[in-house]
């Protein structure tokens, strides 16, 4: 068959799980089955501790995030299903009074503070949300490559001292050790401005988060989009 524009072709039958897809990569080709692309929107990037779990098998601590800037590290060790978009959520146990002021992912180099780029994470295409009311919020679609030749560092940093804001958090231990939280200790800043200067300026992961990593991860979903 000649080429032909989609819009011009006789509508079909509705596809079925077994309809092949032709890719072409890299010079070579490739197929997946309509079934295959279906299984995997939706899948876990990485796992977190509410990830094929009940989140009240965790509880719902809350994580203070007014003043504070937090960052949830996934090495590349962690990730279990490579995607070129995806979303992440947050549960947000006490409503915030103002706006966030930054929620970032920070790419770098596997096993390195090289960093590769920096990203905004929206949601309803804002960079700054407000989380004005509880419950989970789920970021838009986001297109960065995830794979597992780089480390990913989700840093977040909550409305300014004197507001107010919690996120729910998990301190569960049944997740990879590829996955750590550190705290930077630097108040309101941004996280990609403390990185820049910090990491950037070569002080080393320290001095970015100087009061080092624990076990309180607040990301309670990574799917592929």
């Amino acid at each position: 068959m000649g080429d032909t524009k989609i819009s011009a072709l006789t509508a079909g039958g509705s596809a079925q799980s077994s309809d092949v897809v032709p890719i072409e990569r890299s010079g070579v080709n490739y197929s997946l089955t309509a079934g295959g692309i279906a299984s995997v929107i939706g899948m876990n990037v990485a796992d977190v501790p509410w990830s094929g779990s009940s989140r009240a098998a965790y509880g719902s601590p809350q994580l203070g995030i007014a003043g504070y800037t937090f960052c949830q590290m996934f090495f590349a060790g962690a990730i279990r299903c490579p995607a070129s978009k995806w979303k992440v959520s947050v549960n947000v146990s006490t409503a915030f009074s103002a706006a966030v002021i930054e929620f970032v992912v920070v790419r770098t180099l596997k096993d390195s503070l090289t960093t590769v780029d920096v990203t905004p994470i929206t949601f309803g295409g804002s960079a700054t949300p407000a989380f004005n009311a509880t419950g989970n919020y789920t970021s838009d679609a986001i297109s960065l490559p995830i794979d597992a030749a780089h480390d990913y560092y989700f840093c977040f940093t909550g409305p300014a001292y004197g507001q107010s804001g919690d996120l729910e958090y998990s301190s569960s231990f049944a997740i990879s050790p590829n996955v750590l939280f550190a705290n930077t200790n630097n108040g309101g800043t941004k996280c990609s401005s403390t990185w820049a200067s910090a990491v950037g300026g070569g002080s080393g992961f320290n001095t970015a988060f100087p009061l080092g990593v624990s076990n309180t991860y607040f990301i309670s979903g990574w799917v592929s989009a």
